[in-house]
């Protein structure tokens, strides 16, 4: 099965958009394209 990612274009985009980036005030996140990735695989799956 092949993974569909996030384009990059598509990742430009949204990143600045997102909390939890470096230099926020809040926790920040390790990966949040690995994250985005994460939810839009869920959504494709219809998971829980």
């Amino acid at each position: 099965m092949r993974l569909q990612r996030i384009r990059d274009d598509q990742w430009e985009e949204i990143k600045e958009r997102l909390s939890g980036k470096k230099g926020d005030s809040e926790p920040t996140g390790n990966d949040n394209q690995k994250f985005i990735n994460a939810v839009m695989w869920i959504a494709r799956k219809s998971a829980p």
